[in-house]
């Protein structure tokens, strides 16, 4: 996934409002979005939630080094997974092949996104690259669907929910970020007795880490939708995609 494809095919999911003169001002990038043909987009659904609190919700493209805002015309959220799709007329743009099969750990995986990726004072957005590789797979109970999902070697942080994992060796996407999980155990314990007062005072030490979480491709390859008018790998393979 290198950066000049990913431009096509990967879109800030923006918060906007109107400007007097016309068009719009982005106010907060909410998550990524990525494209799978014909207008249509996948997303996170707690992302676009966000993203609709504000007066427009739109994705972003870059086009001679100003940033433009495509109006979201129409969305759909999938009940249980985190995850939604959205419908924008974005001309020009690229979408990369899925892959279905569980990958295993230590396989090599890549994104790009747009986290923390709005700078207002210059009212610009920035896109971050980011590999690693998966660190195992779990199902994730945090979701009602409790889908199989993917540990990442990575943390994943606010505004790059939605954006795609793809694995380096065959280029396509295997999961889609929802989350990061902190993972801590303790380290340390210090007991310390006040005889004068009887008093026990005891300092405990832990150690947090954090993996991104994504969820596989496979667990929402059934998913059923409106928008696309048949279930998710039925459409991808009518576009081509799987």
């Amino acid at each position: 996934m290198d950066p000049i494809r990913a431009s096509e095919s990967v879109f800030p999911l923006v918060g906007c409002r109107s400007r007097p003169e016309g068009g719009f001002v982005a106010e907060k990038v909410t998550g990524t979005a990525f494209h799978i043909r014909n207008d249509q987009f996948v997303v996170a659904a707690h992302s676009l939630s966000k993203a609709l609190e504000h007066e427009h919700a739109g994705l972003g493209r870059l086009v001679n080094d100003r940033w433009a805002y495509h109006q979201i015309t129409d969305y759909e959220m999938v009940s249980g997974y985190d995850m939604a799709f959205v419908k924008a007329k974005i001309p020009d743009v690229k979408a990369l092949k899925w892959d279905f099969s569980e990958q295993q750990p230590l396989t090599d995986v890549r994104t790009m996104g747009f986290p923390f990726a709005l700078d207002p004072q210059w009212a610009t957005l920035r896109m971050r690259a980011l590999k690693g590789y998966i660190v195992s797979t779990l199902t994730y109970h945090r979701l009602p669907s409790t889908p199989r999902c993917y540990e990442l070697s990575f943390s994943c942080p606010r505004g790059l929910s939605g954006a795609p994992i793809v694995a380096q060796r065959t280029v396509a996407i295997v999961g889609i970020v929802i989350a990061n999980l902190t993972t801590e155990g303790k380290i340390f314990t210090e007991r310390e007795i006040e005889r004068s007062e009887e008093a026990e005072i005891v300092r405990e030490r832990y150690e947090a880490i954090q993996f991104g979480i994504a969820i596989q491709t496979g667990s929402v390859q059934d998913v059923q939708s409106v928008i696309l008018g048949r279930s998710l790998f039925e459409y991808l393979q009518s576009a081509g995609l799987a």
